[in-house]
């Protein structure tokens, strides 16, 4: 039964997470990342909303989960959430990272994903009571609205997709001043100049 087999429902879960990040990363350019992370935190939270319904159900019936038709309904909505979820965090992290300047993009992709892990380490206390008081669907429902959350969040965002860095790794320079390259590495910048014969071997 699915409900015994957690292997099998972590299979099939975490299988859903290749349509998923096929369709961001096919989609990543073309959509935009802001549209996607969108549309992935939306249609989670609508996937989060049907099983917090159908476990309400379940739990007002009395009925076990793999009676019937449940079973699959539970899988199949878990499959959907798996697959808008992974569309939405490939987009976030993209969206995340180009968001930041050059000199501190690192550091800032740091500090997003050490706060993911802390909040993801934080909410398995609170999922673990109501799992323990039997209020799945309660659960779910509070995920739902946290997703609706993160939509509301990133309408509010500005989109990266497409749009030039606003720095230079080369403090700002410009294309005009450029560097000569010799076996040893950098060498010094040159002076401008508009004579063909100094502009040759620039890079």
């Amino acid at each position: 039964h699915l409900q015994t087999d957690a292997f099998t429902l972590s299979f099939y879960h975490t299988l859903a997470q290749i349509p998923g990040m096929m369709l961001a990363s096919g989609l990543i350019d073309l959509a935009g990342r802001k549209r996607l992370v969108i549309i992935g935190f939306g249609g989670g939270s609508i996937a989060l909303m049907f099983l917090s319904s159908t476990a309400k159900s379940i739990h007002s019936t009395g009925k076990d989960i793999a009676d019937g038709m449940y079973s699959i309904v539970v899988l199949g909505l878990a499959c959907f959430y798996s697959i808008f979820l992974s569309i939405g965090w490939l987009s976030i992290e993209c969206l995340s990272t180009e968001s930041f300047p050059t000199r501190v993009r690192s550091t800032g992709r740091g500090v997003c994903v050490a706060s993911g892990r802390i909040a993801g380490f934080s909410v398995q206390f609170m999922y673990g009571y109501y799992i323990n008081q039997n209020e799945i669907s309660t659960m779910l429902a509070m995920a739902s609205a946290l997703a609706v959350f993160g939509v509301i969040v990133a309408c509010q965002t500005t989109d990266t997709t497409n749009v030039d860095l606003q720095d230079h790794w080369d403090n700002g320079k410009g294309a005009d001043e450029t560097f000569d390259y010799d076996a040893n590495g950098v060498d010094e910048i040159p002076p401008k100049s508009n004579s063909f014969a100094d502009k040759k071997h620039k890079i």
